[in-house]
């Protein structure tokens, strides 16, 4: 089967505080993720940094977002000081080896607890797609309509 792309989203926990508060080793980690699954990065790693306040500590918020072009999607991780979890969505339409990926989060952000979730997304080939039209308006279900189109 040919795949259009590849998604990986990461959920690590009780991560090494050190390291994702640390802008250098964020983007050693960014370059090596590159460097590791064939990737061109574009531009330089846009950082996003959630200001420490009290509301945004007791919402577990804190701290850094990183966001890196790369020439055939995105790399996204969002990092919450606090609790010391991190979540990563890594997006490509060249596939690779998601494994390996784990393996390099665990290197650099020391976590002692994850979930994944890994997806292939098919190209609109041999696919069929449904437009679905469900209305939600506070929590009360509208109108509900299913049609069957090649394409949307």
């Amino acid at each position: 089967m040919n795949y259009w792309g590849q998604e990986l989203m990461v959920n690590a926990y009780n991560c090494d505080t050190n390291t994702i508060t640390s802008k250098s080793n964020i983007n050693e980690f960014i370059i090596k993720l590159c460097e590791m699954t064939e990737m061109e990065k574009v531009g330089d790693t846009i950082y996003y940094e959630v200001e420490k306040t009290e509301e945004n500590d007791k919402n577990d918020i804190t701290g850094l977002t990183a966001f890196q072009f790369i020439k055939t999607s995105n790399i996204t991780i969002h990092f919450c000081n606090k609790s010391g979890s991190m979540y990563l969505n890594f997006f490509s339409c060249k596939c690779y080896d998601f494994e390996k990926v784990l393996k390099l989060l665990m290197e650099y952000f020391k976590f002692t607890t994850y979930s994944y979730k890994n997806l292939y997304r098919n190209s609109i080939t041999g696919f069929h797609y449904y437009k679905l039209n469900n209305f939600f308006i506070n929590n009360r279900k509208w109108k509900t309509t299913k049609e069957k189109n090649n394409y949307i």
